[in-house]
């Protein structure tokens, strides 16, 4: 997994659920959320015996796949590739790229909301909102 700095809330609580969910095989690299970190943790990685590769933000995965085109690897036959949050290019990569895709519209509303509970000196509602695996080739599944 290349993942966020642990010093963060959102790099933290993603390596949290995957090191939870993969026990001792797990293997996490922190990056910095820009796309040369994702570069050098994917490959660390890869350098490692890493077969496949979860990037916990958009620019690290750009960096892993560069990462990964550079060292002239084919996706998903050597190696998989995930990405935290879809971009609209995702899907026209080949392969696409599979992704946990956030409600990100519902995001902002939430946080529109939480704002304004706390101008009018409210205590904000605690939002939690499910992300969504959308599988596509890059982990060697047919686009769902």
């Amino acid at each position: 997994m290349i993942a966020g700095p642990p010093d963060t809330s959102t790099g933290r609580e993603r390596s949290d659920v995957f090191t939870a969910a993969l026990g001792d095989r797990a293997q996490v690299v922190h990056g910095d959320f820009r796309q040369e970190s994702g570069s050098q943790a994917a490959a660390k990685l890869i350098d490692d015996g890493a077969t496949a590769l979860v990037a916990m933000d958009n620019l690290m995965g750009l960096g892993a796949l560069g990462e990964i085109k550079a060292r002239g690897l084919q996706i998903p036959h050597d190696i998989a590739l995930a990405v935290f949050d879809d971009q609209p290019w995702f899907p026209l990569l080949d392969p696409p790229i599979t992704v946990i895709a956030q409600p990100t519209v519902e995001m902002g509303r939430a946080a529109a909301r939480s704002l304004l509970a706390l101008i009018n000196g409210q205590q904000p509602e605690d939002v939690q909102l499910a992300a969504k695996l959308v599988l596509r080739g890059s982990c060697g599944e047919a686009e769902l």
